[in-house]
């Protein structure tokens, strides 16, 4: 069984360089195959859901979750003018000059 997944939305992180919460926007599109098994040990893929034969559902939590993660950008920060203005202040204090 295929699957076709698509995730839009918003989460809420903490600023790399202000600790604020910051707004991330997150889309995310994949296609996943679901595979039936009755064998609990099955290789590993990232495209690939196993769920065991009799099961009545497809629990897409991890995959969900990954998808999520995976769509965040590497450096998660406000526009310097929007970061807390007092952890800026104490960043400044301790930045060592060469």
């Amino acid at each position: 069984m295929q699957l076709e997944v698509q995730l839009t939305g918003h989460v809420i992180v903490p600023c790399d360089r202000c600790l604020d919460d910051l707004t991330v926007p997150v889309a995310f599109h994949g296609t996943p195959v679901v595979k039936f098994t009755t064998d609990s040990d099955n290789p590993a893929d990232d495209n690939v859901l196993w769920t065991n034969i009799d099961a009545d559902k497809v629990d897409l939590t991890q995959y969900l979750y990954d998808s999520i993660i995976l769509s965040l950008p590497l450096q998660r920060t406000h526009d310097v003018e929007k970061c807390n203005k007092d952890m800026i202040e104490k960043l400044n204090k301790l930045i060592i000059l060469n």
